[in-house]
């Protein structure tokens, strides 16, 4: 007894670093294109209003019905600042960790270093920690997934009823955050086949009153698709999954950002200058890889992972939908516990193992840092670049910025306008935000603006990562 006390202790403390290591991630950094539509729905005045905004909004917001009233609610407590609604997330991960804390209990030795092992991998990873600095509904699904994975594990092993319950209430509240979380439902039903489904479908009354609540839900998310709404329509293919395993592998602290690139013309320039920070994480992993050999069992969470993504690919491809890591990060839970397992066979197999364990650690850390504290892995800075234009627009000309329409306390952006509305006279300033090339397939550059028009003389003020700013005067 007091032995399992002071492991359980001790992983308080470690529960405690984890929450501080996220609390770090969260800074004031500009929101970016999706953050600002989360900022807009918070900063409505009531339900009404934002029940009634959701009915009209075009966007993928309204299939995220529960996560945008909690950011909502959440906003009306703390304000819209970025800190503010990013530390909804903070929320979020305390509730997660908490729970870990509360099923620790239920398991035994082993699965105990599982969890507690896969929570380092989870929290440290730069993945989440990106998206932890991120005003959207990503990490939500990841906990309400974590939750429904591990709930279900010990509510069928050990015939725990609460757990069960709490199983199949965080689908229903992951389902109702986002209508993305149905992708969950055949994994975890697989996971019950293997596990016990004798036992699972004995639940069956339990299971028919989150099957009621669901159908609900899904009528909900079945009007938004008759209505237009949701993200954008492309099919996905193998740069998605390439991406998206750049992200779960941890690379994205070591090579270029997500919008370089989706936004890079030649992938192997953009690569080029972080040669040297890839090669080294690639090692990190070949060491662990290398290790693999000696070990004899199969690990059944990563063939659950292939089979859900293979699922949800098949999906995304008939509805057309183009997915990115942040998209799958239901599926990240079971990646860590994957990684989890081998880790912990690995430390107990030899003294190389536990050297190849502590390399990767080290790549990992490296990788989070520099995504968290680079200022070249932050988001875009809207923020920053209209800052700039208000600074040095002293005679109030005319702004005109390629984006969409944005209306937050600093971050107000009018619709885009085109040139040829102006007068040959006209000076003033135009604004290509860089990020809306994704959308509009137009391959900007700094000698080719978007409404470029014969009647103007094109001055480049300001060209970088996030933006480039023209200053254009009437052709004499």
């Amino acid at each position: 007894m007091g032995k399992q006390f002071k492991y359980l202790t001790n992983f308080k403390v470690q529960l405690f670093v984890l929450l501080f290591v996220a609390i770090l991630s969260v800074n004031g950094w500009s929101f970016w294109g999706d953050e600002l539509s989360t900022a807009m729905l918070a900063s409505l005045d009531t339900i009404p209003d934002l029940l009634d905004r959701l009915q009209n909004w075009a966007g993928s917001e309204s299939q995220m019905p529960l996560f945008v009233i909690s950011i909502w609610s959440w906003a009306k407590c703390f304000g819209i600042s970025e800190i503010a609604l990013r530390s909804f997330n903070i929320f979020i991960i305390l509730l997660f960790l908490s729970y870990c804390l509360y099923v620790m209990q239920q398991l035994n030795s082993y699965e105990q270093k599982i969890l507690k092992v896969s929570l380092w991998i989870a929290i440290v990873s730069p993945f989440i920690l990106y998206n932890i600095n991120e005003a959207r509904v990503n990490i939500s699904l990841f906990a309400f997934a974590y939750i429904c994975f591990i709930s279900l594990y010990v509510g069928i092993k050990y015939q725990n009823h609460k757990h069960f319950y709490i199983c199949l209430i965080s689908l229903c509240l992951g389902y109702a955050f986002n209508m993305l979380f149905a992708f969950i439902v055949p994994s975890l039903l697989i996971m019950a086949f293997f596990l016990d489904k004798k036992l699972f479908f004995s639940r069956w009354k339990s299971l028919l009153a989150g099957i009621v609540i669901c159908i609900f839900i899904s009528l909900y998310y079945i009007w938004t698709i008759n209505n237009g709404k949701g993200g954008a329509i492309e099919n996905p293919g193998i740069k998605n999954i390439a991406f998206s395993l750049y992200q779960f592998l941890g690379f994205e602290g070591m090579g270029p950002d997500k919008n370089t690139i989706r936004l890079s013309a030649n992938l192997l320039s953009t690569i080029h200058p972080y040669i040297i920070t890839l090669l080294i994480f690639i090692l990190s992993y070949l060491c662990l890889l290398s290790n693999l050999y000696n070990i004899k069992k199969n690990n059944k969470i990563l063939c659950l992972l292939a089979v859900s993504f293979s699922i949800f690919f098949l999906g995304a491809y008939l509805a057309h939908f183009r997915f990115w890591g942040r998209h799958i990060i239901i599926f990240y839970p079971l990646w860590c516990l994957s990684l989890a397992i081998y880790i912990v066979r690995i430390w107990n197999n030899s003294n190389i193992g536990k050297a190849s364990v502590v390399f990767f650690t080290f790549a990992v850390v490296v990788s989070s840092v520099r995504t968290v504290f680079f200022d070249c892995y932050k988001k875009e800075n809207i923020k920053g670049t209209i800052a700039y234009i208000n600074k040095i627009n002293t005679k109030g000309l005319g702004v005109f910025y390629d984006g969409v329409t944005y209306q937050v306390d600093g971050y107000i952006i009018n619709h885009q306008q085109d040139f040829k509305n102006l007068k040959s006279s006209s000076s003033g300033y135009f604004v290509y935000m860089k990020n809306m090339a994704i959308f509009n397939k137009t391959n900007y550059n700094s000698e080719n603006p978007h409404y470029k028009s014969a009647s103007f003389n094109y001055r480049v003020l300001k060209d970088n990562k996030d933006a480039i700013v023209y200053y254009f005067t009437p052709k004499r």
